[in-house]
Protein backbone atom coordinates (compact mmCIF):
# COMPACT_ATOMS: atom_id res chain seq x y z
CA UNK A 1 0.00 0.00 0.00
CA UNK A 2 1.32 3.42 -0.93
CA UNK A 3 -0.07 6.23 1.22
CA UNK A 4 0.53 9.84 0.17
CA UNK A 5 -0.20 12.66 2.58
CA UNK A 6 -0.16 16.28 1.39
CA UNK A 7 -1.15 19.45 3.21
CA UNK A 8 -0.82 23.20 3.10
CA UNK A 9 -0.28 23.33 6.87
CA UNK A 10 2.94 25.06 7.92
CA UNK A 11 4.84 22.06 9.26
CA UNK A 12 8.51 21.44 9.86
CA UNK A 13 10.20 18.33 8.49
CA UNK A 14 9.96 16.48 11.81
CA UNK A 15 6.27 17.31 12.10
CA UNK A 16 5.65 16.07 8.56
CA UNK A 17 7.38 12.81 9.49
CA UNK A 18 5.22 12.48 12.63
CA UNK A 19 1.98 13.08 10.74
CA UNK A 20 3.01 10.70 7.96
CA UNK A 21 3.76 7.94 10.49
CA UNK A 22 0.22 8.32 11.80
CA UNK A 23 -1.10 7.31 8.37
CA UNK A 24 0.03 3.76 9.10
CA UNK A 25 -2.23 3.65 12.18
CA UNK A 26 -5.18 3.62 9.79
CA UNK A 27 -3.93 0.32 8.38
CA UNK A 28 -4.33 -1.26 11.79
CA UNK A 29 -7.86 0.07 12.10
CA UNK A 30 -8.81 -1.64 8.84
CA UNK A 31 -7.10 -4.92 9.75
CA UNK A 32 -3.52 -4.88 8.47
CA UNK A 33 -0.78 -6.26 10.68
CA UNK A 34 2.04 -4.31 8.97
CA UNK A 35 4.34 -7.31 8.49
CA UNK A 36 8.02 -6.53 7.82
CA UNK A 37 7.66 -7.57 4.17
CA UNK A 38 4.22 -6.01 3.62
CA UNK A 39 5.52 -3.24 1.34
CA UNK A 40 3.48 -0.48 2.98
CA UNK A 41 4.91 2.98 2.41
CA UNK A 42 3.83 6.46 3.43
CA UNK A 43 5.00 9.71 1.86
CA UNK A 44 4.16 13.15 3.17
CA UNK A 45 4.82 16.75 2.19
CA UNK A 46 3.61 20.27 2.84
CA UNK A 47 3.08 22.99 0.26
CA UNK A 48 2.98 25.81 2.83
CA UNK A 49 6.50 27.10 2.25
CA UNK A 50 7.27 28.94 -0.96
CA UNK A 51 10.96 28.65 -1.78
CA UNK A 52 12.37 31.26 -4.18
CA UNK A 53 14.83 30.04 -6.78
CA UNK A 54 17.19 31.73 -9.19
CA UNK A 55 19.79 34.45 -8.96
CA UNK A 56 19.39 36.69 -5.96
CA UNK A 57 17.40 34.12 -3.96
CA UNK A 58 18.28 34.21 -0.26
CA UNK A 59 20.56 31.50 1.05
CA UNK A 60 18.48 31.01 4.21
CA UNK A 61 14.76 31.31 4.73
CA UNK A 62 12.78 31.72 7.93
CA UNK A 63 10.61 28.73 8.74
CA UNK A 64 7.22 28.71 10.38
CA UNK A 65 5.55 25.64 11.87
CA UNK A 66 2.57 24.79 14.00
CA UNK A 67 3.17 24.52 17.72
CA UNK A 68 3.50 20.84 18.69
CA UNK A 69 0.45 21.15 20.96
CA UNK A 70 -1.64 21.90 17.86
CA UNK A 71 -0.78 18.64 16.09
CA UNK A 72 -3.31 16.43 17.90
CA UNK A 73 -6.23 17.26 15.56
CA UNK A 74 -3.90 16.87 12.56
CA UNK A 75 -2.95 13.35 13.71
CA UNK A 76 -6.59 12.44 14.22
CA UNK A 77 -7.66 13.81 10.85
CA UNK A 78 -4.82 11.95 9.12
CA UNK A 79 -5.78 8.60 10.62
CA UNK A 80 -9.47 9.11 9.82
CA UNK A 81 -8.78 10.20 6.24
CA UNK A 82 -6.55 7.22 5.49
CA UNK A 83 -8.96 4.82 7.14
CA UNK A 84 -11.80 6.14 4.99
CA UNK A 85 -9.66 5.98 1.85
CA UNK A 86 -8.80 2.33 2.54
CA UNK A 87 -12.41 1.39 3.18
CA UNK A 88 -13.48 3.17 -0.01
CA UNK A 89 -10.82 1.27 -1.97
CA UNK A 90 -11.90 -2.06 -0.48
CA UNK A 91 -15.57 -1.46 -1.20
CA UNK A 92 -14.88 -0.19 -4.72
CA UNK A 93 -12.80 -3.27 -5.54
CA UNK A 94 -15.70 -5.70 -5.17
CA UNK A 95 -17.54 -6.42 -8.40
CA UNK A 96 -21.32 -6.32 -8.18
CA UNK A 97 -22.95 -9.70 -7.81
CA UNK A 98 -24.40 -11.08 -11.05
CA UNK A 99 -28.00 -12.28 -10.93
Amino acid sequence: IMMVWASDLPLGQHQIAQVTRHASLALGRVGSVMAPSSGDYALGFSTAARVPYGPGAPAFLPTFALHPAQLGPVFEATVEAFEEAQLNAILASYAPLAK
